[in-house]
């Protein structure tokens, strides 16, 4: 891996659909394990892999909402702007590295990092940005042996909710006040989501 100074900024992919408390407490970690100066919460606009279940729009306000009071959390919409016919990864990262100075921690989940030799491009990836991977839940995932020299794997905490495990609860009805900040639970019933 590229040596890294104080000051890099770690970049969050995701859905989030929607936003909940393990994305925050992981972003938390982050922060702390990483010494970066801010994280950047970059939503998908077209996964390549993934369906979402909700708008661009309505994922983007739920994140800024659940980021409002933390100064060093960002979201940015670059993916809608760059109107990608598929957002892969690589080029996403290609053009955010057109304005961003700073290292970048592109961080994924273990579960993206054992299906990482699948994605677009990356080997490239691994070339341009410093690839962190956080834990998830599972931990008998079977990881590319020969890229884990190549990747930082981080000892997070480990958050036993999901955005689909939410989107089920409200689809049948259960709650779910506790999964997401406040903010985005008042959002989500305001706005009819996921039912």
């Amino acid at each position: 891996m590229k040596s890294v100074r104080n000051m890099a900024i770690a970049v969050l992919g995701g859905r989030f659909d929607p936003i909940h408390i393990g994305h925050l407490i992981i972003a938390e970690d982050l922060l702390d394990m990483l010494n970066v100066e801010k994280v950047i919460f970059l939503l998908s606009y077209n996964p390549p892999h993934k369906q979402v279940f909700c708008s661009f729009e309505h994922r983007f306000n739920m994140i800024k909402i659940a980021i409002r009071d933390f100064k060093k959390f960002e979201v940015w919409d670059i993916e809608k702007k760059l109107n990608l016919e598929k957002s892969f990864s690589y080029l996403v990262l290609k053009e955010i590295l057109k304005f961003i100075k700073e290292p970048i921690y592109f961080v994924i989940g273990s579960d993206q990092f054992e299906v990482f030799k699948s994605w677009y491009e990356y080997e490239k990836i691994l070339e341009i940005v410093n690839v962190v991977v956080v834990q998830r839940p599972n931990i008998n995932y079977n990881y590319p042996q020969d890229l884990i020299p190549k990747v930082k794997i981080l000892n997070n905490r480990i958050i036993e909710v999901s955005s689909s495990e939410i989107r089920k609860r409200i689809k049948e009805g259960k709650e779910y006040r506790f999964l997401v900040p406040n903010g985005v639970y008042e959002y989500i019933k305001e706005n009819h989501l996921y039912y």
